[in-house]
């Protein structure tokens, strides 16, 4: 470069700046930065197609959670065909399901990449005033853009790391975010038609912000320009979309929810409208047609596009996209440059020797990830036989068991296949077919085409629909693999056990009691009927969340099993969920009723039921946020009076949540008890702790001793 640092742009004919420097501009080290940042995005490809497990909330598993979530219906679709056949060759060939715990690795190539993309953008700033010319500038960026390529894909395969590790989330966001602003200001400083013209061996200073005014710019500089604009649009769009997603309360609490919101009142729409066009009417009737299922498909539609947004494999894709605008980008600021990508021994220079042995570094992490020792790979086996690395995707497996219904009208629109209720997102050839079409057209009228693709799926599935009597006349998709699962830990498979348990313990008599969990956007209800000791996941019922509670009509089933009724707790379960709680408890313990006699006795009918200095009130929690009761606290559960009926009872329960907003548990006068918890595990100890101070109470009352000092 130039040995002086002082250019004064305003003469004319401005010195040319010389040789190209191979420091920034040698083979050695652009193929440092574009082989690094193609190494991270193979990395984080294989580790979604055979490790990423889509039925996992991570937030859980940083809470310690084991609760699964609904998979992303677009990372289903796209594991559950990958997975068939990659399954095999993972593990038999290339033990690739260790990478799940390999986080150090990944950690230290994003580490030394974070530092070159700093190095070499504050080199570049520093060294404007040195005679660093316009190509060599963009040279800059070009590199620096492949760092944060690099940086994006490892925040993306290391987000379950950094849930668990909040200040390393912190500050590997904030030097994220000053790269993201020095690679974006120095995009837009390029975005002027001088920074297009042929002679690239200008200084780069006298050209920063500059623009003529020009309105004649032919074509080629106008559309550089604009692309200048999209990627320093990308590189911000890119860091907070991270942002977002690394963060519990933006991603879930505001953005999940308020999806979750939007979802709920379209239904309700569409569910006005379905009874309006299709209740009782045939399914070809002109109605449907041209109201109703055009409706749903913009809804379906606009459905795909969210759960498409939120999927890993679209993450993976936009990564994939800005890898291959980077090496186009550099292509055309540096292909036609006489001089560079030279490949002569002197031009060989000692930054471009270091940067091709660098190289090894992330290759050496990278193979030797598979190569760690026998106790390291048994311990990790048995963690994958836990969790299983290539999950089956039960929601593509189209196993829809298919029942006729009852005559009445009712059952008729629960059941039938076009009502609002039934989730298309987990049809798998719907779902396949749109996906596949979206990408083979890339369009600018795609959304349009896919659109009409939507209405010509409704419209062949009606098509196809055999006549049938009135009785008859739709067939039922009755979700059933939402309750279908081999962890233990699933709700479906939580909900019996629970019960089982419970019955053994005496709780839950005959039929009387129940249990619900809510689980993303799903809650899981126990029927009402059935035994609590044979009760079994495919007699659970689960409901859309969040959901009205009266009346009971507009609940949104989207699972309910023939010949049974849900459970007439319900509507107390969802005022239970109303408050944040994950899990909600109703048993018939002796000792509870017993309490609430003892309490209208010997303190009246509104009095609560109060006690302390008892080590086990430790298991009871202070309030949302609060921490747990200490030994000399004083625990106090309202109580409210029993009904006729269950479901008249939610009144009564809301009334003492807003009395008591602290409490984790009601009781229910010469009835029983409600317990609620953030999570299952949480609900149980609650109640097993409330039940044994129940019985302490009854026990201390017959001798005579009080239960508040």
């Amino acid at each position: 470069m130039a040995g002086s640092c002082s250019y004064d742009c305003s003469l004319p004919g401005s010195p040319s700046a010389g040789t190209p420097d191979s420091d920034i501009t040698g083979i050695g080290v652009i193929a440092n930065y574009i082989a690094t940042a193609g190494l991270s995005i193979l990395v984080i490809a294989i580790y979604y197609c055979v490790v990423y497990d889509p039925s996992k909330d991570s937030f859980n598993i940083a809470r310690e959670e084991t609760i699964h979530s609904q998979s992303n219906p677009v990372d289903g679709f796209i594991l559950g065909g990958i997975r068939s056949s990659a399954r095999y060759v993972s593990r038999r060939l290339l033990g690739i399901e260790q990478m799940g715990t390999r986080a150090n690795v990944r950690i230290q190539v994003m580490l030394v990449k974070t530092v070159t993309g700093f190095a070499i953008l504050v080199s570049g700033y520093t060294q404007l005033e040195c005679g660093l010319t316009w190509t060599e500038w963009r040279a800059i960026l070009d590199l620096a853009w492949f760092a944060y390529v690099t940086q994006l894909s490892c925040l993306a395969i290391l987000q379950d790391h950094f849930y668990t590790h909040t200040f390393e989330r912190f500050w590997r966001l904030l030097a994220t975010g000053i790269l993201a602003t020095l690679l974006a200001v120095g995009l837009l400083l390029t975005a002027t038609p001088g920074w297009y013209e042929q002679n690239g061996s200008r200084p780069a200073i006298c050209k920063l912000g500059y623009y003529k005014g020009d309105k004649d710019m032919d074509e080629y500089t106008l559309r550089a320009i604009n692309t200048t604009i999209v990627s320093a649009a990308f590189v911000v769009a890119a860091f907070i979309s991270r942002v977002v997603r690394l963060h519990e309360f933006l991603s879930v609490g505001i953005l999940r929810r308020s999806i979750s919101w939007l979802d709920f009142w379209m239904r309700q729409l569409l569910w006005i409208l379905f009874k309006w066009t299709c209740t009782g009417q045939s399914i070809y009737s002109l109605k449907r047609s041209l109201i109703y299922r055009p409706l749903l498909a913009v809804y379906v539609t606009l459905h795909l596009l969210l759960v498409s947004w939120a999927s890993f494999a679209v993450e993976i894709c936009w990564v994939c996209v800005a890898f291959a605008w980077g090496v186009f980008r550099l292509y055309l600021d540096l292909g036609g440059q006489s001089g560079f990508f030279t490949t002569s021994r002197e031009n060989w220079t000692f930054g471009q020797v270091v940067s091709v042995i660098m190289l090894t570094a992330p290759l050496v992490s990278f193979f030797g990830a598979f190569n760690d020792d026998d106790s390291m790979k048994n311990k990790e086996d048995s963690m994958a036989r836990d969790v299983p690395n290539a999950p089956t995707f039960p929601i593509l497996s189209g196993r829809h068991n298919s029942q006729y219904p009852s005559s009445t009208m009712e059952a008729q629109a629960k059941e039938d296949p076009e009502n609002p209720d039934t989730d298309w997102s987990l049809n798998t050839s719907f779902l396949g077919a749109v996906i596949s079409y979206c990408f083979a057209t890339m369009h600018l009228d795609s959304l349009f085409q896919t659109f009409y693709l939507t209405c010509l799926a409704f419209k062949s599935r009606a098509i196809v629909q055999p006549i049938m009597c009135p009785a008859d006349q739709t067939v039922a998709t009755n979700n059933d693999h939402l309750v279908q699962s081999d962890d233990p830990e699933h709700p479906a498979n939580l909900i019996p056990e629970l019960c089982r348990k419970f019955y053994n313990w005496g709780w839950v008599t005959g039929t009387g009691g129940g249990t619900s969990i809510r689980q993303g956007d799903h809650i899981f209800i126990a029927p009402s009927g059935v035994q609590k000791e044979l009760m079994k996941p495919d007699n659970i019922f689960v409901l859309q969340w969040p959901t009205p509670k009266y009346p009971a009509s507009d609940r949104s089933y989207i699972r309910k099993p023939l010949k049974l009724n849900p459970s007439a707790c319900t509507p107390l379960f969802l005022t239970a969920f109303e408050q944040g709680a994950g899990c909600c408890i109703h048993t018939h313990s002796q000792w509870a009723v017993l309490v609430t006699l003892l309490v209208e006795r010997e303190k009246g009918p509104d009095a609560c039921f109060e006690i302390s200095n008892i080590e086990q009130i430790k298991g009871i929690p202070r309030g949302k946020g609060k921490g747990m009761l200490g030994f000399f606290d004083t625990l106090k559960i309202p109580i409210i009076e029993n009904t006729a009926f269950e479901e008249d009872l939610t009144s009564g329960l809301e009334a003492a949540m807003n009395k008591y907003p602290d409490t984790y548990a009601v009781l229910v006068r010469r009835h029983g008890i409600y317990v609620w918890g953030d999570n299952t595990a949480k609900a149980k100890t609650q109640c097993e702790s409330l039940d044994y101070i129940f019985q302490l109470a009854v026990e201390m009352h017959k001798l005579g001793l009080p239960w508040v000092k």
